[in-house]
C-alpha cells in the first residue's frame, strides 16, 4: 500500500502489488542460480503493478465539504425511505405525505 500524503490535504492510499517478471525464467536459463539469485536479492525479479501511480489530493477543507455533503444525502434518503414507508402502510395519507415530503426536502435544500 502506497500512502501519498501532504500537509492540509487528505491523504490517499493504492494498493501495489507485485507479480513475477517474465525475465525471471530466461535469467534462470542463461544465468543459472547466480542470476536468478542476484535478481532474487535485489528484487528485480518482481514488477510492481501499477508501474505508475497517479493521484489528485484534495484540501482538507474541500474533502471535509465533500464528506459532509455526502452524510446529507444518505441521511436525506433515508428519511425519504421511511416516509415512503409509513404511506406504503397507510399510517398517513397522501397529503400528509406531500406536506411531510415537501418540508423534508426544504430541511436538506441548502
Amino acid at each position: 500500500m502506497v500512502t501519498i500524503e501532504k500537509e492540509s490535504y487528505t491523504s490517499e492510499s493504492v494498493a501495489v502489488t507485485k507479480s513475477m517478471g517474465g525475465a525471471v525464467a530466461g535469467n534462470i536459463l542463461a544465468g543459472g542460480l547466480v542470476g536468478w539469485g542476484v535478481d532474487a536479492v535485489s528484487g528485480a525479479q518482481y514488477n510492481l503493478n501499477p508501474q505508475t501511480i497517479n493521484v489528485r489530493l484534495q484540501q482538507a477543507t474541500l474533502a471535509a465539504s465533500v464528506a459532509t455533503s455526502a452524510g446529507k444525502t444518505k441521511q436525506f434518503v433515508e428519511e425519504l425511505t421511511k416516509l415512503d414507508e409509513l404511506l406504503e402502510q397507510k399510517k398517513i395519507t397522501p397529503e400528509e405525505y406531500q406536506k411531510m415530503r415537501t418540508t423534508l426536502v426544504e430541511k436538506y435544500q441548502t
